[in-house]
């Protein structure tokens, strides 16, 4: 509620893997469109390169990639992550009998470490901007060799590949966030990162922190950029396949 851009997330999140008594419990988890989003958008940049509106074609292409993009963020894919199902359900279930505090504290536990993350991916690009350094957060997104790894676009894509993908590193990320950055600002659900971490420098707070767990954190994010780098790629090639403006 703290967060003024919440309102953004069922657009933007998409909770495809969960366990199956999670959406018997909470079928609201299943109610998102990004799936809808991208479906819409591939759509309109294969009629817009078919029919010869270049222009179009790329913008809608941008605007497709743009949610593809979002679902390679593990706490975009994964409800809770580094939380069991019984424990989701258990702490729902004390909500819905009166007791909301554990649910309302789990909820700014995994926003906080959300935004955490995102800062601190961003704080890391600008950095390596700045110095025209080619680091490997820079690096990670270019190469196409993986790209061919994963299976051809197709409209099960989105879900079956990059969510999925994103789901299953949603774990690991969870704790390397809690060991790398300080508490306050990831395990304590009375600072809300989401509306006061604005001015935050986590880069340097980082920085002077245990080397070890900032280099294995910083190892993931490369890792998911290269995940973003990939799928980004496959999207395009899968619009100008369907337009017929890339040959198999």
């Amino acid at each position: 509620p703290a967060v003024n851009i919440s309102t953004q997330a069922p657009f933007h999140m998409g909770f495809y893997h969960q366990s199956a008594l999670v959406y018997r419990a909470a079928p609201f988890v299943g109610r998102t469109y990004p799936l809808l989003r991208v479906h819409q958008f591939f759509g309109l940049a294969e009629l817009a390169f078919r029919t010869g509106h270049l222009y179009w074609g790329w913008r809608f292409a941008g605007n497709a990639t743009h949610y593809v993009q979002d679902l390679t963020q593990p706490y975009h894919a994964s409800l809770l992550p580094g939380v069991s199902t019984l424990r989701m359900l258990g702490i729902n279930l004390l909500a819905v009998l009166g007791s909301p505090r554990m649910k309302d504290e789990m909820i700014v536990l995994v926003s906080n470490r959300h935004f955490a993350l995102e800062r601190y991916q961003v704080q890391m690009l600008h950095h390596a901007t700045v110095a025209g350094e080619q680091a490997p957060i820079l690096t990670a997104l270019r190469p196409s060799d993986r790209d061919a790894t994963y299976p051809a676009w197709s409209e099960n894509y989105v879900r079956d590949v990059v969510s999925a993908e994103a789901f299953s590193f949603g774990d690991r990320l969870d704790a390397l966030l809690a060991a790398a950055m300080p508490a306050n600002y990831v395990s304590d659900a009375n600072y809300d990162f989401g509306s006061q971490g604005g001015g935050v420098d986590l880069l340097d707070e980082v920085t002077k922190r245990e080397a070890g767990h900032r280099a294995d954190l910083e190892s993931a994010i490369i890792e998911l950029f290269r995940h973003f780098g990939a799928h980004s790629r496959n999207l395009v090639r899968g619009i100008l396949r369907a337009s017929g403006s890339l040959s198999p």
